[in-house]
């Protein structure tokens, strides 16, 4: 990363900042796209003096995505004898 400001910014904003990186396999023409958060990223590392990200994504699967919204929206939780609905 060539300017501080950008890595300053990027921790300030008000909604955690996801960095996406898409890559084609040149041999087989195939796709991959992995995401990280990279504002928990930033603002956990060890070496903060630095500007290299080291991108440690993962791919965007209904998984993943559960587990972000989950942070955000925990699940609520049925108390002893109450039946609760799901919608999804």
């Amino acid at each position: 990363m060539q300017h501080e400001r950008h890595l300053e910014y990027w921790v300030s904003q008000p909604v955690d900042v996801y960095l996406v990186i898409r890559q084609t396999d040149e041999v087989s023409g195939g796709g991959s796209i992995r995401w990280m958060n990279l504002t928990r990223y930033l603002k956990t590392r060890k070496d903060k003096p630095s500007r290299q990200i080291i991108f440690d994504g993962v791919k965007p699967d209904m998984e993943a995505v559960w587990k972000v919204r989950d942070e955000f929206f925990p699940p609520k939780r049925a108390k002893a004898g109450r039946v609760q609905a799901v919608c999804a």
